[in-house]
């Protein structure tokens, strides 16, 4: 699968040199220095257009809709992006809003989420297949006596990120009996991933950390490409994962 990666943190060191990468991925790494940089790097490789088309909501009644399409500009040839990570991307947007004052504004935080949003919104139309990383932050629930994990993103997009994506899975880190490390996938929502979720609904509770079989699991689905968040922290196999897209 030919994928972009656009890494944010320089994280792509855990799957190897850029030469590496680019023979690995068909791509070479972008590394947007802020979320403009971002931007202007998708916008040269991205189109969004309005169409029109008729409905038949009735033998006798048709409705025209219209719907933005987002397509790729010809020659690039792109099958999979990934942002490595969404948390640092906010981060970056937040610190170009602040400027030079201490903290950001009532105002400057409606504008980080909606303009985290939006991006969301339109990555949400790609005709490619999304992986977006981002950390995860624990909080104690002393009502439940265990640690929840959520999305780490400043800002109110943490809230309600899991519905622009068809698989959301945390990873988790574990030992065998022998001390090897096994990284592992949790796919269903339960008290601790509560925005955990698979809707092919074919994957198993938790599994290993293989984006081939996610690609089988979107082909039994029948669609044509799949959005997949991944929540975890630092270390927990996000970036290192991406060797399997190919």
């Amino acid at each position: 699968m030919k994928t972009l990666l656009i890494d944010f943190e320089n994280g792509r060191k855990s799957i190897g040199s850029d030469e590496k990468i680019k023979e690995h991925f068909g791509f070479p790494p972008l590394k947007p220095r802020d979320w403009a940089a971002c931007d202007y790097a998708l916008s040269q490789l991205f189109k969004e257009d309005v169409q029109e088309v008729d409905v038949e909501i009735a033998p006798s009644v048709i409705i025209k809709e219209k719907f933005s399409v987002v397509a790729q500009r010809p020659g690039v040839g792109i099958e999979c992006i990934v942002y490595d990570t969404f948390t640092e991307a906010v981060k970056k947007f937040a610190r170009e809003l602040k400027g030079t004052a201490k903290k950001l504004s009532l105002p400057q935080w409606g504008e980080l989420k909606s303009t985290a949003d939006d991006f969301l919104e339109y990555t949400n139309k790609f005709p490619t297949n999304i992986v977006m990383n981002v950390h995860a932050k624990r909080i104690e629930d002393a009502d439940l006596g265990i640690s929840i994990y959520i999305p780490n993103i400043e800002g109110g997009t943490k809230e309600d990120i899991a519905k622009w994506f068809d698989f959301v899975f945390y990873t988790k880190v574990s030992k065998d009996e022998e001390g090897n490390y096994q990284y592992t996938w949790v796919t269903k929502k339960d008290e601790r991933y509560a925005h955990a979720k698979d809707r092919t609904d074919l994957l198993p509770p938790e599994m290993p950390q293989d984006y081939a079989e996610v690609k089988k699991a979107v082909q039994a689905a029948g669609w044509d490409n799949f959005k997949c968040l991944v929540i975890g922290t630092p270390g927990s196999g996000k970036t290192r994962s991406l060797r399997t897209l190919v």
